[in-house]
């Protein structure tokens, strides 16, 4: 995977030394700022990176001014130092996707989830067509903008959030460490998941805690500049009907053991339940 970045990002970067050449960039003067003392071109030259673009077309050469050296160091310095920039769901360190599929739908446009002074979030889920009331409590704020269900710390990497399980679940009551497991790997861990931004996270170990429906977890992610982080969390399980409810906490493995009450805490205070149902819905 790492192989597979850096050859990415030399294939950008040759792009960018042939653009440089034929001067591709002078079309555009508000990114004259990639490269400091870029100024307009004196003369035209004709594109020869046909190979690398796909295209034959005719630019305006770079300016003299700037050599070829002080161009590239400049834009990889640039575009290293804007990968982060992403907006990530779960946390400081873009550990997270920007739309992951979590499986988090509200009942209703009345059921949007609120948190009280307490801490206690709560939400009126659309679970198979049935109302499902969650709730759990947490000292992080909720996020109201995000596709899910989510509270999380806006400085650090904790956090706590809702996925909900349609498929493949599995048969077993209580829920197995080899089935807590699978179940995992196809829902939050899967490409679609929220830690899967950079590639699916690795290293993943289940193991059983004191209480049957709570399972410790910890997996390695990979940050946007493709280095590991090693994360820890607190998953408890609810089953509602055919479906399963999953609360996942955590954060960094380095914080978690600062903090491991505080998770405890969370996942002990997780309910997912149906609703009852009325003629009124």
């Amino acid at each position: 995977m790492l192989k597979t970045a850096e050859n990415s990002l030399l294939l950008g970067v040759f792009v960018l030394a042939c653009f440089y050449d034929n001067g591709i960039f002078a079309f555009y003067p508000s990114l004259s700022t990639i490269s400091p003392g870029y100024s307009p071109p004196l003369h035209q030259s004709r594109s020869t990176c046909h190979a690398a673009t796909g295209s034959d077309e005719t630019y305006a050469s770079s300016d003299p001014s700037t050599t070829r050296s002080q161009f590239l160091q400049s834009t990889i310095a640039l575009l290293l130092a804007s990968s982060p920039a992403h907006a990530f769901d779960g946390g400081v360190g873009g550990l997270g996707k920007t739309k992951p599929e979590t499986g988090v739908v509200l009942f209703s446009d009345l059921s949007a989830p609120v948190q009280n002074a307490a801490g206690i979030v709560s939400a009126e889920l659309n679970i198979q067509n049935q109302p499902v009331l969650v709730t759990f409590q947490t000292p992080w704020p909720l996020l109201p903008t995000t596709g899910g269900l989510e509270a999380r710390d806006l400085q650090q990497a904790e956090s706590a959030f809702v996925q909900v399980v349609t498929e493949n679940v599995p048969k077993e009551n209580p829920l197995t460490k080899q089935s807590m497991k699978k179940l995992l790997m196809t829902s939050v861990f899967n490409q679609q998941g929220k830690f899967s931004a950079y590639g699916q996270p690795i290293d993943i170990k289940v193991k059983g805690t004191d209480d049957a429906a709570v399972f410790a977890v910890s997996f390695t992610t990979f940050t946007p500049g493709m280095r590991e982080s090693e994360r820890q969390t607190l998953i408890k399980y609810s089953s509602v009907g055919s479906a399963i409810v999953l609360l996942i906490t955590g954060t960094t493995s380095i914080r978690y053991r600062k903090q491991e009450p505080v998770f405890q805490a969370v996942a002990k205070s997780f309910t997912a339940v149906a609703a009852p149902s009325s003629k009124m819905r």
